[in-house]
């Protein structure tokens, strides 16, 4: 290999684009313009022990009742090696895929060890505001991209906000007052219009940002958001070692090294699977079978296979399209571009690649009371590969099918 600078394309770890981060008591306003990132996610934590015996803490219900519970520390996040269509297949056992993923393996045989949960991530616009309660935008007019990752249960909130109102690039999402920094507390409102396009020229400069090269999170840092690429042996070693932590918390002694009869239970399961599905087992790193075919009218407008990414330095899809509103040269968008907007905290990750968004063309805003407004059905396109195990945009109106 050659001498190389010290520069963040010749490390092996991604590198982290600015996330969004609320502080308490603060509010923040933002509006969505792509689809989001899905991924499958182990979280390991072990318990802490002090002289060999475990460390237990005293923690309350949500009703206050005390209950005592063992002291544990975290161990990492990584992304599931399993199968995206066989961890909510109701042939395999449910939530994990034990066959291919070690740490899923880990938790069929440890009671302890969780199976892995949804993480998103996606880009999100955030606008400049008075802290007030009527989220109002400042002027001048200013914006910035941030990485917004979530868990279900916010995914499920803008699912519901998607069913009353329709698209939300036509709305703009009301986040806080953040009740707790270290948890991220907040509530998620919606208002009835975006501010983006207000005028021509809050879209143009919308536009112009939208389409800078390294303004937004890369496929990979959205997935870093979600979690850690561990490797296979990595994998192996921590799930073996919280399982041996666990293992002397609740006074088993050490870890059984051989092959449990959960364990061979387990692959023997998943052998007669594989023979009565006519399947061949699949050698790491997996392709998850693309869906059946492709789910209409999502959150964003945008239909398509859940689990499909973009192929390799493939151009990607621009949510404004030609002649889109606002669009630079389109016969809407002003005579001379504004400047570029200044960002609003975070500064702006520099990336090698443009990230794939996964969205058709723009759709232009709705006059129509949003509160009553329907989404109307997209016509359904052709299913295609996916690119990554487990993982890729996926569109909020359809909560998994596979599940």
């Amino acid at each position: 290999m050659p001498r190389i600078a010290f520069d963040q394309k010749f490390s092996g770890e991604t590198e982290k684009f600015p996330q969004l981060k609320l502080e308490r008591g603060e509010r923040i306003r933002l509006v969505c313009l792509e689809t989001p990132w899905l991924d499958f996610r182990h979280e390991l934590r072990a318990p802490v022990l002090e002289n060999g015996a475990p460390k237990m803490v005293t923690k309350k219900t949500k009703k206050g009742v005390e209950y005592s519970t063992f002291d544990t520390d975290f161990k990492g996040n990584h992304i599931c090696l399993g199968k995206a269509d066989a961890l909510d297949d109701p042939l395999f056992v449910k939530g994990i895929d034990p066959e291919r993923c070690p740490e899923c393996a880990a938790s069929l045989r440890c009671g302890d060890i969780k199976p892995p949960v949804r993480r998103y991530a996606m880009n999100v616009v955030v606008y400049t505001i008075r802290q007030d309660q009527a989220f109002t935008v400042k002027d001048p007019f200013t914006v910035t991209v941030a990485c917004w990752p979530f868990t279900s249960n916010r995914y499920d909130r803008l699912l519901a906000l998607q069913a009353r109102w329709g698209n939300l690039r036509n709305h703009d999402l009301l986040l806080g007052p953040c009740e707790d920094a270290d948890f991220q507390k907040y509530e998620i409102d919606i208002a009835e219009t975006a501010a983006w396009q207000a005028t021509e020229e809050t879209r143009a400069a919308i536009v112009k940002l939208w389409r800078g090269e390294g303004s937004r999170a890369t496929d990979a840092q959205l997935r870093a958001a979600c979690g850690h690429t561990a490797t296979l042996q990595q994998m192996k070693d921590d799930a073996a070692e919280v399982e041996r932590l666990w293992s002397m918390a609740r006074g088993a002694g050490p870890a059984p090294s051989g092959a449990p009869a959960a364990r061979a239970a387990a692959a023997e399961l998943d052998q007669g699977l594989s023979a009565l599905l006519d399947e061949t087992p699949a050698v790491h790193p997996l392709e998850a079978k693309a869906a059946a075919e492709a789910k209409a009218d999502d959150i964003f407008g945008a239909a398509g296979d859940p689990f499909a990414a973009p192929a390799q330095s493939q151009a990607p899809a621009d949510p404004f399209g030609p002649g889109a509103p606002g669009a630079p040269g389109s016969a809407a968008s002003p005579a001379s571009a504004p400047a570029s907007p200044a960002p609003a905290s975070a500064p702006t990750a520099a990336a090698s690649a443009v990230p794939s968004d996964g969205l058709d063309e723009f759709a232009a805003p709705t006059t129509s009371n949003p509160a009553k407004a329907a989404p109307a059905p997209a016509a359904p396109a052709p299913a295609a590969e996916a690119a990554a195990p487990g993982s890729g945009p996926v569109s909020l109106d359809d909560l998994f099918s596979l599940s």
